[in-house]
This record gives C-alpha cells, structure tokens and sequence, in this order.
C-alpha cells in the first residue's frame, strides 16, 4: 500500500525562505536597472532641452541668459515635444535645471542642463575620475 508522505514544517520553511531570498535578488536586480533607466531617460532628456534652447537662440537670437530665464516656457511650447508636462522632468519627476556655464580657457558662454535625480545618481554610481559608461557624453568645447 502507498504511504502518503506530508511535508514537515521545516521542509516548508526551506523552500520558503529558498523562494524569499531568490524573490530579493530579483527585486534588487530590477530596481538596479530601473534607477539606471531613470538616468539614461535624463540625460536624453537634458540633451533634447539643451538642443532646443540651442535653436531657439539660432532661430530668434535671444541671448543666453534671456533663453535661461525662460526655458521652461520655450520647451513647452516646442512643436518638437510630445508631452510638454514631462519633458521640463527627469526620470525621477525633479524638475531640471538650467545654467550659464563661462568656459575658463575660452570664455566662451554656454548652457548647462542637469537634475537632482542626475546628480544624485551620479555621486552613487560613478567613480570620482569621470568614468560614465560614456552615457552622459554631451558636446564640450572643442
């Protein structure tokens, strides 16, 4: 006759915590990659407004600091952006911001886009000589 063999409380208890300890790498390997998505769709998001504010300037000859102190109004107004209530946000929803960047050697004025999100991402994540998995990459003098 067939001897019916239940599981023990400990044996529950192993494949239990064998699933809640799989189901936590998971989780930490996804919110990894999340966090990185943030910052990618952030950085894009800062080279797509620093790229309008750029031909808003050529188009209209506004100065620097004119297209600054309204950058917000000229991204949403763009034809070019598809969702203008996300697009003066980065992929943590902080609002962007923008700078006047004096370029020392040249004295050349130009325009900075950054975040809280960005920054804070990139004090966590990257090393203090600059290596960016060439993500943020963006036009530099020269």
């Amino acid at each position: 006759m067939w001897k019916r063999r239940f599981l023990t409380l400990v044996e529950m208890m192993v494949v239990m915590s064998l699933i809640a300890i799989i189901g936590a790498a998971v989780a930490y390997n996804i919110r990894g990659s999340l966090e990185k998505g943030r910052y990618f769709r952030s950085v894009e998001g800062a080279k797509q407004i620093e790229n309008l504010l750029y031909m808003h300037m050529a188009e209209t000859g506004e100065s620097l600091a004119a297209t600054i102190s309204r950058w917000k109004k000229i991204v949403s107004r763009s034809p070019l952006v598809r969702s203008p209530d996300q697009a003066t946000k980065d992929g943590w929803g902080n609002d962007y911001k923008v700078k006047r960047v004096v370029s020392s050697a040249s004295g050349r004025e130009t325009l900075e886009v950054t975040s809280e999100g960005m920054m804070r991402y990139e004090v966590l994540h990257f090393s203090d000589h600059g290596e960016h998995l060439g993500i943020r990459e963006r036009g530099k003098d020269g």
